[in-house]
């Protein structure tokens, strides 16, 4: 019994934490983007760093994101920064396009990491 009671206190005190992006769009249906009404979307992180994070945020040739860059710090990692993403004038009439997000940071637990997002121009 005692064997149980001690796996079952240590699973539910794990403290291991994945520092994933928090990314929340303006609006839950929104998947596209014109190039007079853009979007927006919210990114924090779940867990605290140790030190700043600076997430560089960038695009293809179809869509504009401002600003490229946020800073989170230990001290606001779970406060929303906004990203816009506007659409670019084009020959397509539909065009896919991928937000990437990559971090940097002394912590080598938040350094080095990835994530992206599709979205559609429609002009």
């Amino acid at each position: 019994h005692k064997i149980g009671y001690e796996t079952a206190w240590n699973l539910m005190h794990l403290s291991g934490s994945a520092p994933g992006f928090k990314v929340i769009p303006d609006s839950p249906d929104s998947t596209s983007v014109t190039t007079t009404d853009g979007a927006g979307l919210s990114v924090s992180f779940a867990y605290q760093p140790t030190d700043n994070v600076t997430v560089s945020v960038s695009t293809d040739t179809a869509a504009t994101v401002e600003p490229a860059e946020l800073v989170f710090t230990p001290e606001n990692y779970n406060v929303p920064q906004q990203v816009f993403m506007l659409g670019l004038d084009g020959d397509n009439p539909i065009e896919l396009f991928t937000i990437t997000a990559s971090t940097e940071s002394s912590d080598p637990i938040f350094d080095s990491l990835t994530d992206r997002w599709e979205y559609t121009v429609v002009r």
